[in-house]
C-alpha cells in the first residue's frame, strides 16, 4: 500500500487534505531540515568528575537514542541527567526540544519557561517556546519568544518556526519573508523550501509556489511532503494532469482524484479561505464543500 498519511481519503465528495508542510510533526522544525538541532549556550555547564560522571554518560545515552529517533527514551535519559547534575541548561533546552520532538508540547512549554526564569537570554529557550505555543495552537503568543530567539541568535530554524506561526495567523506575506530570511542562512534547506513553496500557493502565488517547489521535490532529499505540496501548488494552479503525475508518486488512485477534486475547491477559494481550509480545517467544518477526515 502506498503512503497516504499526508492526504485525506474517502469516497464521494473531495476530502479535506491533511496538512502537508507545517506542524505535524513540529519536530520538523527543530532544525531547519527534519533532523532537530539544539542551542549550544555560553553558560552550559560541562560535567566534570565524581557524581557528574554519571549526568555524562546519561547524557551521551539521550543524544544517541535522540539521533537514533527514539524521543521517549532520549527523554528519560536527558531527565536522569539532570537529576545527577541540575545545573545544565543545555541539557534542559535538549530535553525541551527532544519533549516536542516526543509530542508533548506542555512539558517542553515547562522546560524552557524554567530555563529562561533563570537564564532569559537564552536563544534556544526562546525558540523552543515558541515552537511549542505553536504546536499547543497559540500561535500568536508564539511570535514574542521566537522573535526574541532571533533577535538573540538568528539561525534558520528560528525563521522557519516563526514562519509557521505567522501562516497560522494567517499572514503569510510575512512568513514567505521568514522563510527567505531562514534560507538566506541555510539556503537550499528543504524543510525551508518546502515551507515556503507552500506559503506561495496559500497565497495565489502558484507559479512562484511552483519553482519553488519543483527543484525541492526533485532533490535528493525530496520527501513525499514536498511532492505532495508541488502537486498541491500544481493543482491550485489548474495544471490537474501534471498536478496528477506528481501525486501519483506516492499515492494511490483513489487519492489523487479525492486530491484533484479539491485542488478545485480550493483554487475557487480567497488566499484566506485557502489558508483556513488547509491550516485551520476546524474552522472549515461548516463548509459544505469540504468535510471533516
Amino acid at each position: 500500500m502506498k503512503n497516504r498519511q499526508m492526504i485525506a481519503l474517502g469516497r464521494g465528495r473531495p476530502r479535506r487534505i491533511q496538512l502537508v508542510g507545517f506542524l505535524l510533526p513540529l519536530a520538523v522544525l527543530g532544525a531547519c531540515s527534519d533532523t532537530p538541532t539544539y542551542n549550544n549556550t555560553p553558560h552550559a555547564t560541562q560535567a566534570t568528575v565524581g557524581k557528574d560522571v554519571t549526568a555524562k554518560v546519561a547524557l551521551d545515552i539521550a543524544d544517541h537514542e535522540r539521533d537514533a529517533g527514539d524521543p521517549a527514551e532520549a527523554v528519560t535519559f536527558y531527565r536522569r541527567a539532570l537529576e545527577s547534575n541540575p545545573n545544565q541548561p543545555q541539557v534542559e533546552v535538549s530535553l525541551g526540544m527532544t519533549l516536542l520532538q516526543a509530542g508533548s508540547p506542555n512539558e517542553a512549554a515547562d522546560t524552557f519557561r524554567k530555563v529562561l526564569s533563570r537564564f532569559p537570554k537564552d536563544a534556544g529557550a526562546q525558540t523552543g517556546l515558541g515552537m511549542a505555543l505553536v504546536q499547543l495552537n497559540q500561535p500568536a503568543a508564539a511570535l514574542e519568544p521566537l522573535r526574541r530567539g532571533l533577535q538573540i541568535n538568528p539561525d534558520a530554524r528560528g525563521y522557519r518556526a516563526l514562519g509557521v506561526a505567522e501562516n497560522l495567523l494567517g499572514q503569510n506575506p510575512e512568513a514567505e519573508a521568514d522563510y527567505s530570511r531562514g534560507l538566506a542562512l541555510a539556503p537550499g534547506d528543504p524543510g525551508l523550501s518546502n515551507d515556503l513553496g507552500l506559503s506561495m500557493a496559500l497565497s495565489g502565488n502558484f507559479n512562484g509556489a511552483i519553482a519553488v517547489l519543483r527543484p525541492a521535490a526533485a532533490g535528493p532529499n525530496a520527501t513525499p511532503r514536498t511532492r505532495q505540496n508541488l502537486a498541491l501548488a500544481l493543482g491550485l494552479a489548474g495544471r490537474t494532469e501534471e498536478a496528477g503525475e506528481i501525486a501519483r508518486m506516492d499515492l494511490d488512485e483513489q487519492s489523487v482524484r479525492s486530491n484533484l477534486a479539491y485542488y478545485a475547491v480550493l483554487r475557487g477559494m480567497s488566499p484566506k479561505e485557502r489558508t483556513e481550509a488547509l491550516l485551520r480545517p476546524a474552522a472549515q467544518a461548516q463548509n459544505p464543500a469540504t468535510v471533516q477526515h
